[in-house]
């Protein structure tokens, strides 16, 4: 039976796929994402100094929660209720926006004047932290435009208990 079941959810994607489905929902999962994900650093970007510096990072949070949010509605397909891979992947993408940003810094030539290595580590740890921001509300929003319909569930997802997440949209 259950040999059956995973065959039936994988003809069940393979159809999902075939109908251009899967881009169109991966397209609005990017932009729902994008834009929630930006949203929530627009105050961090009203307090960076300098418009180039704002503007850069709105587009910066634009596209690391576009791609978050498609990979979070892969991730989450079966699990809406595992909250171990929810803040796992809010968390893992957090620390690998953080390390990232000091790996930029530490590697692009030496300490800026007057910084030391835990400053830098201090400013990676402050980004891990403004990307937990960003990715959980891109990761809120993509579960409420679930909910509501806006968005096709990727197919094998089952919406938690007493909640009703549509099979297709349209």
């Amino acid at each position: 039976a259950a040999a059956s079941a995973r065959e039936a959810a994988v003809a069940e994607l393979a159809r999902f796929e075939a109908r251009g489905e899967a881009r169109v929902a991966s397209g609005l999962t990017a932009l729902a994402a994008g834009a929630a994900g930006t949203a929530a650093l627009v105050p961090f970007a009203a307090a960076a100094s300098g418009s180039a510096d704002s503007s850069f990072l709105l587009t910066e949070a634009f596209a690391s929660s576009a791609f978050f949010g498609v990979c979070y509605r892969y991730a989450l397909r079966c699990d809406w209720d595992n909250t171990q891979i929810k803040s796992g992947a809010v968390g893992a993408f957090a620390v690998a926006r953080g390390l990232g940003q000091a790996d930029l810094l530490l590697g692009s030539g030496g300490l800026p004047e007057g910084a030391s290595q835990g400053d830098i580590l201090l400013q990676a740890v402050l980004l891990a932290g403004e990307g937990a921001v960003m990715f959980t509300a891109a990761a809120v929003a993509l579960e409420a435009c679930t909910l509501r319909g806006w968005i096709a569930p990727v197919p094998g997802r089952f919406p938690p208990e007493g909640s009703e997440a549509p099979e297709k949209v349209g």
